[in-house]
């Protein structure tokens, strides 16, 4: 087992999960960090190995994605939302229509809205006067109104309205709040921000 090989000894890679017994907690013991400070989980199991603990590995087959950047995790969201059963539980009014592979969970509504799939809208969230799709995730209680968006996750309580520009390609994590933004140059938005961010005009205008 080998941590970040310039020369790889072979074509797999760790996916990054992984279940130990409390013997984990023996190997932690006996590591020093590595050349960056950090205890690595490489060189636990590495550990266990020439201890002569059992330690077993299995070839996973399919769709993997290293989650470490907000690419791949739009990547993992992109395929997610591309494999499942569809199904609209929330309210859908007239003025609004549903195209493709769509999920909109229990108790969300959509007003005056386009979504477009694949596409997942979360339970108790508000679409208003909104295009959401395609390739977008949007968690549980948010709003969503007056914006136009694809290609991203927007997490639980996220809070988004007024955006005048396309957003495209962010990830937004939960209670994030978005209001009057409206850029004067062309092309869309990309956002990333963590939890509880807030972005407006200045002095609430």
């Amino acid at each position: 087992l080998v941590e970040k090989p310039s020369v790889p000894p072979s074509d797999l890679a760790i996916v990054g999960v992984y279940g130990f017994g409390p013997e984990i907690w023996e190997a932690v013991d006996a590591i020093e960090p590595s050349a960056r400070g950090e205890l690595e989980i490489t060189d636990a199991i590495d550990y266990l190995v020439r201890a002569g603990r059992r330690v077993e590995c299995y070839v996973t087959e399919g769709f993997w994605a290293d989650a470490g950047s907000p690419e791949a995790l739009l990547a993992a969201n992109r395929f997610f939302l591309g494999t499942g059963e569809y199904r609209v539980e929330g309210h859908v009014d007239g003025a609004s229509t549903i195209e493709g592979d769509v999920t909109i969970a229990g108790g969300a509504r959509i007003a005056a809205s386009q979504i477009i799939g694949p596409c997942l809208i979360g339970a108790d969230s508000a679409v208003e006067g909104s295009v959401i799709g395609p390739n977008v995730a949007v968690g549980e209680d948010c709003v969503l109104r007056g914006i136009e968006v694809r290609e991203s996750i927007i997490d639980d309580g996220a809070r988004i309205e007024g955006v005048s520009a396309p957003m495209e390609r962010c990830v937004l994590g939960r209670g994030v709040r978005i209001s009057g933004l409206r850029p004067t140059g062309p092309g869309s938005l990309t956002m990333l921000l963590a939890d509880d961010s807030i972005i407006g005009p200045p002095n609430g205008e």
